[in-house]
């Protein structure tokens, strides 16, 4: 009995100085995990997708961070790589038609930025109105992923006000031409 009051004040007061008393221990992972982007799903089965095409969910440019990565990818619902059979078309608009540019609340400044997508030779083209109307490119099995980043220009903003755009993705089922 005497070993056992001496055991549980020892216990006692080691938990009221912060430790801890541990008979016996399991450990394991704990995943965390940040997704910052938008899903577009499948156009031809939106009900029940059988892939996803991910997007860049925000660009925020700032004078320290002048260039985001900007990838887009294809997954199933779950999110793991996809594997199927389907290809899909991959277009992005900007809202200022004219050019890739931020304009400022108030319409009286704007400060032009580049998109650019890996093209599948390794090389980066940019998204502009002579490309294709922004044709970024097609994703299937075997390309899954086309990496990209947004550059913001030079140009300072003038005003102290907030500059925006908002660009559109475009997703089409891809069906190629059989010569």
């Amino acid at each position: 009995m005497k070993k056992m009051n001496v055991l549980l004040t020892t216990m006692a007061v080691t938990t009221l100085l912060g430790g801890s008393v541990t008979a016996f221990a399991e450990e394991g992972p704990a995943y965390v995990k940040y997704d910052n982007t938008n899903a577009i799903v499948d156009p031809t089965n939106p009900a029940d997708p059988d892939y996803l095409i991910r997007i860049p969910g925000a660009i925020n440019f700032t004078d320290e961070n002048r260039s985001i990565k900007t990838p887009i990818s294809m997954v199933t619902p779950d999110g793991d790589v996809y594997e199927g059979d389907k290809q899909a078309l991959v277009k992005v608009e900007s809202s200022n038609t004219t050019s890739y540019s931020l304009k400022s609340e108030s319409g009286n400044d704007q400060i032009d930025y580049k998109l650019l997508y890996e093209k599948e030779d390794g090389e980066l083209k940019t998204m502009a109105d002579g490309n294709e109307f922004g044709t970024i490119g097609v994703l299937s099995s075997s390309r899954t992923s086309i990496d990209g980043k947004a550059v913001l220009g030079q140009d300072k903003a003038k005003l102290q006000e907030v500059y925006s755009d908002i660009l559109y993705f475009v997703v089409n089922e891809y069906t190629p031409v059989e010569e």
